[in-house]
C-alpha cells in the first residue's frame, strides 16, 4: 500500500476481531440459591413419623402436618422424618421453619432437631407465643443457637457434623402438658 496511513487502518480493522477472541470473557459465576429445603410438609409427599402425645395427634393436610386430635396433643410430643441423602448444612447461618399456631394452643415454645449420620442430635427453640393464630409465619433459628444432645442422642463422635444432617424432627416443650394445636408447613436452611 501507497498510503501507510490506510495500511495501519485496514490491519486494526483487520486484528481487532482477532484480539477480541484472544481473550474470551468468562461466564458469570451461578449464585448459590439463598435457601436448601429440608422437609416440604404440604400433602402426602414427605414421610413424617409422629411419636409421644404427637402419635395419635397428628394429621396430614394440604397445608401442612396438623397438631391436634379430640384427646389433645400436648406439648411432649413431635414427628420426624429422615432424609433420603444427607444434607451438608455446614455453610448455612440459619433453620427456619414455616408454621401456623391454632385458637386452642397453650404451649410457648416448640424445638427443631437435627440429627447427623453418627446419631447426634442437635436441638434449637422457638418462642410461638406471639404468633397470631391462623396465621403462617416462618421462624428463623441461628445454626450456632443448636445445642448437641448428651446421653443416648450424643451420637457416636462428640458434636454435630453439620455436612451430613439425615433427620429433621419438630417437637412441642416437653416441659409441659399444655393443649398443643399447630400445622407445620416446611422446614429449611438459609445461607
Amino acid at each position: 500500500m501507497k498510503h501507510p496511513a490506510l495500511a495501519l487502518i485496514v490491519a486494526t480493522l483487520i486484528a481487532a476481531p482477532i484480539a477480541g477472541l484472544a481473550a474470551p470473557q468468562a461466564a458469570p459465576a451461578e449464585k448459590a440459591s439463598p435457601t436448601e429445603l429440608i422437609a416440604d410438609l404440604r400433602g402426602e409427599t414427605t414421610p413424617a413419623y409422629g411419636y409421644e402425645s404427637w402419635k395419635d395427634a397428628m394429621s396430614r393436610t394440604a397445608e401442612g402436618v396438623s397438631i391436634a386430635s379430640s384427646k389433645g396433643a400436648q406439648g411432649n410430643g413431635g414427628f420426624c422424618g429422615n432424609l433420603d441423602t444427607p444434607m451438608n448444612l455446614a455453610g448455612m447461618a440459619y433453620v427456619e421453619i414455616a408454621l401456623g399456631i391454632g385458637a386452642a394452643n397453650e404451649v410457648q415454645e416448640v424445638t427443631v432437631g437435627l440429627c447427623d449420620a453418627d446419631g447426634t442430635l442437635a436441638t434449637a427453640r422457638l418462642r410461638i407465643e406471639a404468633i397470631v393464630p391462623k396465621q403462617a409465619i416462618w421462624l428463623r433459628v441461628p445454626l450456632a443457637a443448636f445445642q448437641p444432645a448428651t446421653g443416648e442422642y450424643a451420637g457416636k463422635k462428640p458434636g454435630m457434623d453439620w455436612a451430613k444432617v439425615t433427620q429433621w424432627h419438630c417437637q412441642g416443650d416437653w416441659t409441659t402438658g399444655k393443649p398443643f394445636q399447630a400445622v407445620f408447613i416446611a422446614l429449611r436452611a438459609r445461607r
